[in-house]
């Protein structure tokens, strides 16, 4: 059991990750606390996922599914508050979220392909 698979070790990395993203964020300008919360969730959110695909580990996915359900959100209250560039947003994350879901439809089948002997290892 390797050291990415321990709770612990994990709790921990997001842990640094969010409060560094949040505090990266109050440098970059991002002032609303709320604001700046939700989008240092979402980063580290989207790092642990990235790390997740490279191990090949198919929860990556479904990190993945929640980091832009949660973004398709923010940007919904965001267009709400009149940003012009919510539009766009929206337009991005719904397209990264039909993504996830195609990922997570492909892996499912080809995880029964594997399990059912369809497909050969040669």
């Amino acid at each position: 059991m390797g050291i990415l698979s321990n709770p612990m070790f994990s709790g921990l990395v997001w842990l640094i990750g969010v409060n560094l993203n949040c505090y990266f964020l109050g440098i970059v300008g991002i002032n609303t606390q709320l604001r700046k919360c939700v989008i240092s969730k979402l980063n580290t959110a989207s790092y642990i996922a990235a790390v997740l695909m490279l191990r090949r580990l198919r929860e990556f996915w479904f990190l993945y599914f929640a980091v832009n359900i949660v973004s398709i959100v923010m940007w919904v209250y965001l267009l709400a508050d009149g940003n012009p560039y919510a539009v766009t947003m929206l337009v991005m994350w719904s397209a990264y979220l039909v993504n996830s879901v195609y990922g997570i439809y492909v892996w499912y089948k080809t995880t029964q392909s594997y399990s059912s002997g369809g497909v050969s290892s040669a």
